[in-house]
């Protein structure tokens, strides 16, 4: 090869080289670098509940609801729809968008395959709320964040729509492999499927990142053990499936042995302190659809190349509701019940009862509850699944926060406590009418475990938080809260409490919650009072009130609303206070100039004026206060500007592509020659057979005429007459466009 031809193969590479950099600048890829998830997520954006610092890890932020858009074809649909939860369809091709909870178009038209999923109780068509799974290696040696496959409940079995999140935190919390759970609203076709979870798909990424190694991974279903002929029916989704040596040895210690011979031989094949705190987990969190439980369902063996084997959980959205009692060995789970039926392992099993609760106090989960919920409510209210409304969902959250509070009685109660039993309480009171509340004190007490709190008399009038014992008036009359400790068999102490403190009721105000109020909008004021007195409604911050609405006056900060209520005679006069947050415009975009003709290109020293300062340009531009001037006549340069805010609006992160052309103007053919002319009097030369004429960049243009002569228009033709022996000169010329030099055609028509 010549010295010439290897500097053209050169300058070739590295122009490849220059438009994949290019290219990349423009759309974050689903095989993106840490550089470039970085700017769809930076970590100082990330919640504490991100787990992991894999490209994906991200993607399950239980704190953020991203965007899924599908799009397949009718005959797709049609397909789709056709299955059932025992006969699905397998992947049909779709493309996908996904587009970040702050608004990053991640990726798009890129293609995937779609199926629906689910099992008996959850698995819904495309008619209802349905689940889906998404193949992104669907076009083989694609992936997305490197993952080959994204997995969306729909949730239709949990109310809450957080079981998943919390439960599967606990696991991961106690050594127990388990997904990651986020969130996103899907759309397939442009319909609204509403909320999903975007729960980690068991396959050999996810086990990448918690395995040494990956011979066989197994998927347990209805009814499923490893026992007898059972453990050839149980489906293998990694590893080969005809290879159950693994299985076959675990099957023949469950089929043939008990007590310490079951014991000895299981421990060899089995991690046993990560299923033990798999059982612990499954049973503290009464997970009913798992493997200890009466169905045998929802669950994961892994074995390593070594053929030791891990147990996983799945299915857990229908937990931390109701009690599983935590000795029963009426259960179906062979290997559950061997272990409890053996006292060394039942042992270990108790320790690791109390290990989990000391773990799900250490990690606050009814907090985390509140988190999630607090992300989702709004997203929840816009599911057309859940008829507009997060209530149900909030009374199922708030459940599982009690459920917490209560592990405790079940643990003593079950499995016993060895701490001291003397107990003193007394409650302190903020005042006596309905609302207020109550703290308590313990005063005095044995040992150190936590005491539990309960209403015993008038348990209409209060209510008591089951954990803290914090207890709220409801109305006047009688109340008695019994407390327990932890080390007693029943309850220690008791105190009595009259909230009636005179003739005139407490009055109470209520205010209709409001989430927000973008600027420029209004939002409407509802509120209760007990009082018949006549309200008085005002506002303080960036906000007006008038009538029943209030109008956000800005973009950011928030506005404070006040609403008093004076005494009627029967209740008290009463106030209350609402904090609205105020929000941004979110715009599609930013945009990039507003000389009306530019449509996207740029001739080579034309120039255009810019909105706002770019944050990067890239290729041949150049920038100077705020005008952009093409140095090129090929190729292009990208403009990208950073997500800004402004008092009223919020700008997403938006990549301008500026097409770079020709900088040469010239007239189209629709202009002749003029060369046609006869010397009679009034000849009429046509000089252009176009009404509206514009340079091939988009200039528009003008006629001038000087002489004796006269410019008609005879449909879209363009004529000049010419007196008898006289002289015209007719001119086109176009106007500035880009700051370019003005383009003039010229003609003299005359005797």
């Amino acid at each position: 090869m010549s010295k010439t031809s290897t500097r053209f193969s050169r300058a070739i590479a590295a122009l490849i080289a220059t438009l994949a950099l290019l290219a990349a600048s423009m759309v974050v890829t689903p095989s993106a670098s840490a550089a470039e998830i970085d700017e769809i997520r930076p970590d100082n954006n990330q919640s504490k509940y991100v787990e992991g610092t894999d490209p994906a890890a991200w993607l399950f932020d239980p704190l953020r609801v991203h965007r899924i858009d599908i799009q397949i074809s009718q005959n797709s649909f049609n397909i789709l729809n056709a299955s059932s939860y025992n006969s699905k369809a397998e992947y049909q091709a779709a493309s996908m968008k996904f587009t970040t909870d702050t608004g990053v178009i991640v990726t798009q038209n890129n293609q995937v395959g779609l199926r629906l999923k689910g099992g008996w109780g959850s698995f819904r068509n495309l008619d209802q709320k349905a689940a889906f799974k998404i193949k992104t290696n669907f076009v083989k040696g694609e992936n997305f964040f490197g993952l080959k496959k994204i997995t969306l409940n729909n949730m239709v079995q949990d109310a809450s729509m957080l079981h998943e999140a919390t439960v599967y935190r606990l696991y991961r919390a106690m050594g127990v492999p388990a997904p990651r759970v986020g969130y996103v609203n899907v759309f397939v076709n442009g319909i609204n499927y509403g909320l999903h979870a975007n729960i980690e798909t068991y396959d050999d990424v996810m086990l990448k990142r918690w395995m040494p190694s990956t011979k066989n991974l197994y998927e347990g279903a209805y009814f499923q053990d490893v026992i007898g002929s059972q453990y050839q029916q149980i489906e293998a989704d990694e590893g080969d499936p005809l290879d159950r040596t693994d299985l076959a040895a675990l099957a023949t210690a469950n089929d043939t042995m008990d007590g310490a011979q079951w014991y000895n031989a299981w421990s060899k094949l089995v991690d046993v302190e990560e299923f033990i705190n798999e059982w612990a987990v499954e049973r503290y969190a009464a997970h009913w659809d798992g493997y200890s439980w009466t169905i045998k369902n929802n669950y994961y063996l892994h074995t390593t190349e070594q053929g030791v084997f891990s147990l996983h959980p799945w299915g857990s959205d229908q937990t931390l509701l109701g009690h599983l009692p935590f000795l029963e060995t009426n259960s179906v789970g062979v290997m559950f019940i061997k272990c409890i039926q053996y006292s060394p392992c039942q042992q270990l099993y108790k320790g690791a009862l109390r290990s989990v609760h000391l773990k799900a106090q250490e990690l606050q989960l009814p907090s985390t509850i509140d988190d999630i919920f607090t992300d989702i409510q709004t997203h929840i209210r816009t599911d057309p699944w859940t008829g507009g409304s997060s209530d149900g969902a909030w009374g199922t959250a708030n459940a599982s926060k009690d459920f917490f509070g209560q592990r405790e009685w079940y643990l003593n109660s079950e499995i016993g406590s060895d701490q001291a039993t003397n107990l003193e309480v007394t409650y302190n009171f903020t005042g006596f009418g309905v609302g207020d509340t109550a703290t308590a004190t313990v005063t005095r007490r044995g040992g150190t475990g936590s005491i539990v709190y309960k209403v015993v008399g008038g348990e209409s009038n209060c209510s008591v938080n089951f954990s803290s014992g914090l207890l709220r008036i409801n109305k006047l009359g009688y109340c008695r809260v019994m407390a327990r400790s932890s080390a007693t068999a029943g309850w220690a102490a008791s105190v009595d409490v009259d909230v009636f403190n005179n003739t005139t009721k407490a009055g109470k105000v209520e205010i209709a919650p409001i989430d927000g109020i973008t600027y420029n909008t209004e939002a409407e004021v509802s509120f209760t009072s007990l009082s018949t007195g006549t309200p008085a409604v005002s506002v303080t911050g960036p906000c007006t009130y008038s009538g029943t609405k209030i109008l956000a006056t800005s973009g950011e900060g928030t506005c404070t609303l006040l609403v008093e209520v004076p005494t009627d005679g029967e209740f008290t006069a009463a106030s209350a206070t609402l904090q609205i947050p105020l929000l941004r415009v979110q715009e599609q975009e930013t945009p990039l100039t507003d000389t009306l003709e530019y449509k996207g290109e740029l001739p080579k020293g034309g120039s255009i004026n810019l909105l706002k300062a770019p944050d990067k340009v890239v290729g041949a531009c150049t920038v100077s206060q705020l005008q952009l001037t093409a140095t090129s006549l090929q190729g292009s340069c990208i403009v990208t500007f950073e997500a800004h805010n402004t008092p009223t609006q919020a700008f997403p992160r938006t990549v301008h592509v500026v097409k770079l052309v020709n900088g040469v103007q010239s007239f189209p053919s629709t202009v002749t020659k003029a060369a046609s002319f006869s010397k009679k009097k009034n000849t009429k030369v046509l000089i252009a057979t176009s009404r509206t004429i514009k340079t091939n960049l988009g200039a528009s243009t003008t006629w001038v005429t000087n002489g004796q002569c006269k410019m008609t228009i005879s449909g879209s033709n363009i004529y000049v007459a010419v007196k008898a022996k006289a002289t015209c000169r007719v001119s086109l010329k176009s106007r500035s466009i880009f700051g370019l030099p003005v383009l003039t055609r010229s003609w003299v028509i005359g005797y």
